[in-house]
């Protein structure tokens, strides 16, 4: 599902998700990079209507009402058990319904607020309410107190199918073959392959597959299978790497498909080969020196074609692990470990060409503690301490594992422990209303720099300033009309120093209803401004994507705690 929010940068949304999420074990990321050329469709949707507000309602009780019908795109059929969900500040969670047989719906006690309204189907295209691109976003529903919106109505395109089949060298058929469908998102640094949803399938007995719900767009196709073939040694089998369409060891050998509504691609062949697989076998201690038993061992795939996290189970009793069936690549071997309110993390990284290695110790660094305070800046009502959450995030995409969270204690103090290496600190507040002013160590500005805590084990004097006040940014479009739609406000430093992974100088907001653009929370400094109409998953974090939006983005300079309006120029992209 989407998520569409008036502001937010990719900070914002990264730290807001739980770690579960952000280090899936199952969560394959293959990387490639794929010119802009190659990215999203941006075929319009057909219009949907705006929903009528019917005020005879309005004197019902303090809660409101979202209702609407379901229907195919394609003839109008009304779709029968499709979900619809809301979500919004003024829910703890998302709230959900099922249509009926005649598609429709209805959403009922829900507080005063902005609503973000997405409908999803099985073998159809997921939408939010508003949006008029494919890989675009809708607009949120403002509901007034008591009000019922009528008329949130979709119509779903069916989404595109693949069929085919997987083979071995020989044309043998690769029987229970997991066939996935990849898009490139820019994420964590990079760009990378992420699978698209649950767009994936298994061959058959025959080897066919058939993956459907595909929104267009452009894919890469990939082939994986588990079984190994095992010889009289123990330590070597043969297995097969993961392969892209139609033939390739690499993200970059790939041959990628590209959709349009409802569009099926027959006879997408795959063909897989069978080579060598490794053994890593070793000993992992913690940064005492102990033997870390009966440990969580997970191994990371990682550098520029391929990132990945795999349970690898246990060590044993004595510290030692084993990890079989390896494919060639660059890994980091990683083992967990809580010793107390530390998290030992040991960690190796090496090499695998086929060839066994066995005798790697993986070593924890040391852990170090972090303690300090949350001030809020100015007089009034405080933060509620339970809403502050502070994490600590290694400056490396690559060691995201080892972030840490903990929340403030009710004296706004808080502290925790992470592996020494260079972290950012950052702090977020759930209610939405506090942000980030400073982050200093023995008065020292760290707010926008890495600290390296390989030099010092021990920060206990981390000052976290918290403000009401932050600057807010409201932006529309020059002549805007709601026939154009929604857009989207990209707004990222001058400086290109700035453009870098977990910046708070990049952040997007959504148009609302009225065609109008929120950004809170900007630091000070000199920015561009630019309206799009699609923004995909990450584009604006990606460099390459932001030196496109200078040249059609206006200049502004944003004050501390400044209240800005701007008029952007009606060129979209």
């Amino acid at each position: 599902m989407k998520h569409a929010s008036s502001t937010g940068s990719r900070l914002d949304r990264w730290t807001s998700q739980p770690q579960s999420v952000r280090v899936a074990a199952t969560l394959l990321l293959a990387g490639l990079l794929i010119p802009s050329a190659m990215l999203a469709s941006q075929t319009p949707l057909p219009r949907q209507m705006q929903p009528a507000r019917d005020g005879s309602h309005r004197a019902a009780p303090a809660t409101g009402s979202l209702r609407g019908r379901i229907v195919a795109a394609d003839g109008g059929r009304p779709i029968k058990r499709a979900v619809v969900r809301v979500e919004s500040r003024a829910l703890s969670m998302s709230r959900a319904a099922i249509t009926g047989s005649d598609g429709s719906y209805e959403l009922s006690g829900l507080s005063e607020g902005d609503y973000t309204v997405v409908a999803s189907k099985e073998a159809f295209v997921s939408l939010e309410y508003g949006q008029t691109r494919y890989q675009g976003h809708g607009s949120p529903i403002h509901l007034t107190v008591g009000a019922v919106v009528d008329h949130v109505d979709f119509a779903l395109p069916r989404g595109g199918v693949v069929t085919g089949s997987v083979v071995d060298e020989s044309g043998e058929p690769m029987v229970g073959a997991t066939v996935s469908s990849l898009r490139s998102r820019f994420s964590l640094g990079q760009r990378r392959l992420i699978p698209s949803n649950s767009a994936m399938a298994r061959t058959d007995d025959l080897g066919q597959f058939r993956v459907y719900g595909l929104e267009p767009g452009r894919y890469v196709l990939m082939a994986t299978v588990t079984a190994s073939l095992v010889t009289d040694d123990e330590h070597n089998a043969d297995g097969f790497a993961p392969t892209y369409f139609p033939s390739g060891d690499t993200p970059g050998q790939a041959r990628p498909l590209t959709f349009i509504a409802g569009q099926t691609i027959d006879n997408v062949d795959l063909v897989m080969r069978l080579g060598r697989k490794a053994t890593i076998a070793g000993i992992a201690v913690d940064s005492q020196g102990l033997v870390m038993a009966s440990c969580q061992v997970t191994l990371q795939k990682v550098g520029g074609s391929l990132s990945s996290y795999l349970s690898a189970g246990q060590t044993d009793a004595d510290g030692a692990f084993e990890i079989k069936n390896v494919e060639p690549g660059q890994y980091i071997v990683i083992v967990k470990a809580t010793r107390g309110e530390r998290l030992e993390i040991a960690s190796a990284r090496l090499s695998v060409n086929g060839s066994d290695v066995f005798g790697l110790r993986v070593a924890s660094l040391p852990n170090a503690r972090l303690e300090g305070r949350i001030i809020a800046d100015g007089e009034g009502s405080a933060p509620a301490p339970s809403d502050i959450r502070i994490v600590a995030t290694p400056e490396s995409p690559d060691e995201v594992a080892a972030e840490r969270g903990t929340v403030a204690r009710n004296n706004f103090s808080f502290s925790l422990n992470i592996t020494a290496q260079p972290i950012f600190i950052r702090a977020a507040d759930k209610s939405g209303n506090w942000f980030v002013k400073s982050i200093t160590v023995r008065g020292v500005d760290f707010t926008d720099s890495p600290i390296d805590l390989s030099r010092s084990l021990d920060l206990t004097d981390i000052q976290i300033s918290l403000t009401k006040r932050p600057s807010r940014l409201t932006g529309t479009i020059q002549n805007w009309t709601s026939a154009q739609g929604p857009f989207v406000m990209v707004v990222f430093a001058k400086n290109q120093e700035r453009w870098s992974y977990l910046s708070r100088y990049i952040k997007v907001g959504r148009s609302d209803q009225d065609g109008r653009v929120a950004i809170v929370g900007l630091p000070a400094g000199e920015y561009y401004a630019a309206a799009i109409d699609v923004l995909e998953d990450g584009d604006e974090g990606d460099p390459e994507f932001l030196r496109g939006l200078v040249s059609r983005a206006r200049t502004l300079t944003i004050a501390e705690d400044e209240v800005k309006d701007i008029l952007l120029p009606p060129g979209r992209s």
